[in-house]
C-alpha cells in the first residue's frame, strides 16, 4: 500500500502489533473559550459570594436559581482544562481497534474486535449554523452502523484513520 501523507493535528506511532494516531486536542479554537469562562465564572463566583455572605443568608432562590449557569460554568471550565492536557489515541491492530481519550475522562472510549466489523466508513454531519464534521463508522456483524469516533473536522483525517485501519487489519472496502 502506498504510503499516505499524515493529517495536520494527528501523530502517527508504530507499536509492535499495529500503529496509535494520536490526536492532541490542543488548538487556538480554544481561546475564545477561555475568555468567556473566566467571565461566565466570575460572575458565578460573585453571586454566590454575594449571596452566601447576607448576614441573615440569602433567600432560597438566589441560591437555586443560578444552578445550571453553574452546571454550565463547571462543564466548560472541565472540558478547557480537558483541551490542555486531552489527547485521544486510535489504537489499530490486526484483531482489534480502540479508541481511547485521557487523562481527563472523556466519553466516546470504546474497543471493537476486527472480528465483528463488516466495513468501516466516513459518514458526514452537520451540526449547528452549517457547520460539518465526520464520523468514522463501523458495520457489524447484524450490518448495522455504529459509531466509533466523531467529531472529527476534516474529511483527510477520517478518511485517514479508515485507511491505516484498512491496511492494518485487513479489512476490504464493501462493494456497493
Amino acid at each position: 500500500m502506498k504510503s499516505q501523507t499524515i493529517p495536520e493535528g494527528f501523530e502517527l506511532l508504530p507499536t509492535p502489533s499495529g500503529v496509535i494516531i494520536r490526536k492532541i486536542w490542543l488548538s487556538w479554537t480554544i481561546a475564545p473559550l477561555i475568555l468567556f469562562a473566566v467571565v461566565w465564572d466570575g460572575f458565578l463566583f460573585s453571586w454566590y459570594r454575594k449571596a452566601l455572605l447576607m448576614p441573615h443568608g440569602a433567600p432560597l432562590m438566589q441560591i437555586l436559581f443560578p444552578i445550571g449557569h453553574l452546571a454550565v460554568g463547571i462543564g466548560l471550565t472541565y472540558y478547557i482544562i480537558a483541551s490542555f492536557v486531552n489527547k485521544t489515541d486510535i489504537t489499530i491492530a490486526p484483531s482489534s481497534i480502540a479508541n481511547v481519550t485521557g487523562p481527563f475522562p472523556w466519553f466516546g472510549n470504546k474497543r471493537v474486535e476486527v472480528a465483528d466489523i463488516t466495513d468501516i466508513i466516513v459518514r458526514e454531519r452537520s451540526g449547528n449554523k452549517g457547520s460539518i464534521s465526520y464520523v468514522v463508522m463501523y458495520v457489524d456483524r447484524s450490518l448495522k452502523e455504529r459509531s466509533f469516533t466523531s467529531g472529527i473536522s476534516k474529511k483527510e483525517q477520517a478518511e485517514f484513520i479508515v485507511s491505516k485501519v484498512r491496511e492494518i487489519t485487513g479489512l476490504k472496502k464493501e462493494e456497493a
